[in-house]
């Protein structure tokens, strides 16, 4: 007698082998994901140093300003809100800003905090 067909056992394994295969592919996928939204995240975070830096030469040089809010720079519209949605919590970032340095050669830098200016 000849019976065409798998065994109860073929049918476990080969569900027991997509499982497997399955789970990998989602953990490595799930890792993909979270690593891209902290990469954009950075992204972020420098237009908003960019901004901070456009706004320090325009109006702080001359005001000795050592902090700008987020906030104050979207009023001033050298950000668009859609600059400060944080892709890896999906809240805005409307709450941080941005430490302007002077460094000791006379250049400054400008630092992201997830606080307002003090």
């Amino acid at each position: 007698m000849n019976k065409k067909g798998f065994t109860l056992i073929e049918l476990l394994a080969v569900i027991v082998l997509i499982s497997i295969i399955y789970s990998i592919a989602t953990v490595l996928v799930k890792n993909v994901l979270v690593d891209s939204k902290n990469q954009l995240t950075d992204f972020q975070k420098k237009d908003i140093e960019k901004a901070a830096e456009q706004y320090y030469i325009r109006e702080g040089i001359n005001k000795n300003i050592e902090c700008v809010n987020v906030s104050e720079l979207l009023y001033k519209e050298y950000i668009n809100e859609s600059d400060t949605e944080n892709p890896s919590d999906e809240e805005k970032m409307l709450l941080g800003s941005v430490k302007i340095i002077e460094e000791a050669n006379g250049t400054f830098s400008y630092e992201y905090q997830d606080k307002e200016c003090e």
